[in-house]
């Protein structure tokens, strides 16, 4: 028996350029009422692998930030056993790209 649920807390997010943006995963994988072991998590953005890596049984964390560009992302973590039971879960995460510029001159004076 293979489950896995979504522990993050939400499904879409914004975040700024730069920073973290955290998932957490719960998942269980039980044949014969024994566990399977390890699994693997393949991450997916917008249609792209971005990689897969080993994931214990039980809660994981992966931070996803590095694999997002500016703008929209909808991320997909498929999670599975070594018999290839699996279950995906989506998350929509958009990334924002803040800047502030001036043309005011320091070293001119000020007068009104």
């Amino acid at each position: 028996m293979f489950s896995a649920s979504n522990t993050t807390g939400w499904l879409a997010k914004t975040i700024a350029k730069d920073t973290d943006c955290n998932v957490s995963i719960t998942w269980s994988s039980l044949e014969d009422e024994i566990s399977t072991g390890n699994g693997a998590a393949r991450i997916t953005v917008n249609n792209v692998v971005k990689g897969t890596i080993e994931v214990q049984q039980g809660e994981f964390t992966l931070n996803v930030a590095p694999y997002l560009a500016v703008g929209s992302n909808v991320v997909k973590i498929r999670v599975s056993d070594v018999y290839n039971n699996g279950q995906t879960i989506s998350f929509n995460i958009t990334v924002a790209d803040f800047s502030i510029s001036s043309t005011f001159v320091t070293t001119t004076p000020f007068t009104e």
